[in-house]
């Protein structure tokens, strides 16, 4: 609510590390085509202890960048309150939202203002984030009642995953990386050939482009 008034976002509520935001973007792989991984690593997340709030601003290119009124800049800032670089907004829009494939630089443009947000970006970003299309088109002032998206099955646990790791330091969220490898890798034992996705998903989340890089300030890595 806070970002959708334009306020600040108490403590509580904010992301609790600030060098954490982008690292979520590493998972956006496994939890889009890892069978049964979304539980397990919600589990663990969970678990994780609560760390004491680390000190230090976000500068404006890490998390904490200001965007214009407008439907673009207020879904953007909610994904930025999620700790979502730009890549990782881009990358869950795909795999979870059911896509299309933008660039980082892209979702830049939309929180900007530049680029329009179109009811089926809106609807697949909603995926994400975890707002209803009926409410996030309310909010957004979009009309959604003929859109229908083709959204992950695993979308709502992997949302609330992204949304758990707010309160996550950048170390807690790479070990949930560490353990997401650790069940690819079984997962590849057990059954060869059957975990790779999409072809351009797999290059796009290991080499991310250049353009994606400056424009967004950061690597996946944060």
């Amino acid at each position: 609510m806070f970002v959708i008034a334009g306020q600040p976002v108490p403590d509580d509520l904010a992301p609790h590390d600030p060098d954490a935001f982008g690292v979520i973007d590493s998972l956006a792989w496994s939890l889009t085509y890892l069978p049964h991984a979304v539980p397990q690593l919600n589990e663990l997340a969970r678990a994780m202890p609560q760390q004491p709030r680390l000190s230090g601003p976000r500068s404006p290119i890490r998390g904490n960048r200001q965007y214009p009124e407008g439907s673009g800049g207020l879904i953007v800032g909610l994904q930025q309150n999620r700790n979502l670089a730009w890549l990782g907004a881009a990358q869950f829009l795909l795999g979870l939202g059911g896509g299309p494939m933008l660039s980082a630089s892209t979702i830049g443009l939309i929180g900007g203002g530049r680029k329009a947000l179109t009811p089926e970006l809106l609807a697949g970003f909603a995926a994400a984030l975890d707002i209803p299309t009926m409410d996030i088109g309310a909010l957004a002032d979009i009309d959604l009642t003929t859109v229908t998206v083709p959204t992950h099955p695993d979308a709502a646990q992997a949302a609330d995953l992204i949304w758990e790791s707010r309160r996550l330091t950048a170390g807690q969220i790479r070990l949930l990386r560490s353990a997401a490898d650790a069940i690819r890798r079984e997962g590849a034992a057990d059954r060869p050939g059957t975990l790779a996705g999409p072809p351009y998903f797999n290059l796009w989340v290991q080499a991310p482009t250049r353009a994606n890089k400056s424009a967004n300030g950061t690597t996946r890595d944060g």
